[in-house]
């Protein structure tokens, strides 16, 4: 399960959730059994929900909205959470489904060689396929064979050990990623006097 980033505002069981990657204990501990799930974004948003309710949304809806209450264009399927100010059910993570997709298409990726550029990723890849290109500082971009033309889909971290690599993994952290976040801490150890 992936863990997702604890934002300001996370208490209970979604902040515990989020932190284990565990979302059967978000699902259980908010309803003490599963929560009601909806076939459509447009179902589910028709209904008013009470204060931290979950409520998921089957991957078979594939089209995308602006989040009520983010304002960011998110995926219909997915685990919501109803939020009261503003009123409205916020997306909070991915479905189980949804993060097995990208785990296998980026598998996919990788099942072939990684390239060294676009071009030669672009010129080996058949169409609607996806390849890898290696950036050379423990990363590689993920993109897409479409009509002949690379569109990047996604960035992964391919040598977590590499030099730099830890200045890749974003985080809700000061600084933005991994490295800056060790750093910090680093430094108030070193201040404290360890």
């Amino acid at each position: 399960m992936t863990q997702q980033p604890v934002e300001n505002g996370d208490t209970g069981f979604v902040a515990r959730a989020k932190i284990n990657g565990n979302f059967t204990e978000l699902y259980t501990g908010a309803f003490g059994t599963n929560p009601p799930v909806y076939v459509s974004w447009a179902a589910l948003a028709a209904v008013a929900g009470t204060s931290a309710q979950i409520a998921l949304v089957a991957a078979v809806d594939v089209a995308s909205h602006t989040d009520p209450v983010t304002g960011d264009t998110v995926a219909n399927g997915g685990v919501y959470q109803w939020s009261s100010e503003p009123a409205g059910w916020e997306r909070v993570a991915d479905l189980d489904s949804q993060l097995a997709q990208v785990s296998a298409e980026t598998a996919m990726a990788f099942s072939g060689p990684l390239y060294g550029t676009t071009a030669l990723g672009l010129a080996a890849t058949p169409l609607g396929e996806e390849f890898a290109v290696d950036l050379a500082d423990g990363s590689a971009a993920i993109y897409i064979n479409s009509a002949g033309t690379a569109v990047f889909t996604r960035n992964v971290i391919i040598a977590p050990a590499a030099p730099g690599a830890a200045a890749l993994i974003g985080t809700t952290s000061p600084g933005g990623n991994v490295q800056a976040a060790l750093d910090a801490i680093i430094a108030r150890l070193v201040a404290g006097g360890l």
